[in-house]
């Protein structure tokens, strides 16, 4: 709880109406002597009438869907702080996490608070909201308090994405293609397709192919920016998630490997969520500081090298794998902004 505090624009007029009160003198000096302590007691009965511990019902309405970094984004907190008095004014601010700034809404009479603004072209991240602040007043403006109250929140921003064709870079099995292992003894319901003429011929009874369905396919993107720049970390970032939705989209397993977090292949609207957010809450700072290349766990698909700073500059690659060159200060054949993502996707197509 913060003391009440006296408002120096707002005493003058509480001084120079007591000094009339005085200099008048009679009825009417003590006439106004005694509206100005009056005022005077409402203003303490403003500050105080909330208690030591304000109840407050709050809302922060946050967008329904995570905004792309760059966005701007709209915040509203609405609601209504228990005063026990109705001659107060409130007023409502937000207190976002760094780097954004909040901003503080109208002077509202009777409990109830409001502010709505805008967030500008806001970074990628995942941003925790933990409180706001009420600042109470009274209608002469003498006394000030103000009240710090808990509201959490996330907004999670995800990283500027641009839509590209599916890259199909085909080293597995293809999607209707079996894998052969063996024949066995032929059953009924099996087709006559399946019978293998060889083998039956040397069995001396009728014998089918046996195969296991075709391997899944599944590619992993791996980042590895070794002293990169801020903005070339981010363009690898957004590089792996704009390559993540497009594979996720041509029906692919994908996985995510980083630093300290690993997402084994999936498919689905819910692995594009995990990933994009795994990629939200990505410090650049541990991605330029990496030492290697993350390590790549068993049964994670192909691998994806997305490389950048002194790796993107390295003859070979550091690990095995496609290999994609990020950085703004790259040569030809590498990515040096996302519009050059579309014509390496076309070629990786090949």
């Amino acid at each position: 709880m913060r003391f009440p505090r006296l408002r120096g624009p707002g005493i003058w007029p509480w001084l120079a109406l007591l000094a009339a009160g005085f200099l008048a003198g009679g009825r009417l000096g003590a006439g106004i002597v005694a509206v100005t302590g009056i005022a005077g007691v409402l203003a303490v009965s403003a500050a105080l009438a909330p208690g030591r511990d304000p109840q407050a019902n709050l809302r922060r309405i946050l967008p329904s869907d995570p905004p792309t970094a760059g966005d701007d984004v709209k915040v509203r907190l609405e609601g209504r702080l228990s005063l026990g008095w109705p001659l107060a004014l409130l007023r409502l601010a937000d207190a976002p996490p760094p780097p954004l700034h909040g901003a503080h809404g109208p002077w509202l009479l009777g409990g109830n608070l409001s502010v709505a603004y805008t967030l500008r072209a806001v970074p990628r991240g995942v941003y925790r909201f933990r409180r706001c602040q009420a600042t109470l007043r009274d209608g002469l403006g003498l006394l000030e308090r103000s009240i710090d109250l808990a509201l959490p929140g996330q907004l999670v921003v995800y990283p500027a994405r641009i839509t590209l064709p599916a890259p199909r870079r085909q080293t597995q099995a293809s999607g209707s293609e079996e894998v052969a292992r063996g024949t066995r003894d032929f059953l009924p319901g099996d087709r006559p397709s399946r019978l293998h003429a060889a083998r039956t011929a040397q069995r001396g009874y009728p014998q089918v192919r046996e195969s296991t369905p075709p391997p899944e396919q599944a590619r992993t993107l791996q980042i590895y920016c070794p002293d990169a720049t801020a903005g070339d970390i981010e363009l690898a970032i957004s590089v792996a998630a704009s390559l993540a939705e497009a594979l996720l989209d041509s029906g692919l397993r994908v996985g995510l490997c980083l630093k300290d977090s690993s997402l084994p292949p999936a498919r689905g609207p819910e692995q594009r969520s995990r990933i994009l957010l795994e990629l939200s809450r990505t410090s650049a700072a541990d991605l330029a500081g990496a030492e290697a290349p993350p390590p790549l766990p068993d049964a994670h698909g192909e691998p994806w090298l997305i490389l950048g700073g002194s790796a993107a500059l390295r003859p070979d690659p550091p690990a095995p794998g496609t290999v994609l060159r990020v950085g703004a200060q790259l040569g030809p054949g590498a990515v040096t902004s996302l519009d050059d993502l579309v014509t390496w996707a076309g070629r990786a197509e090949s």
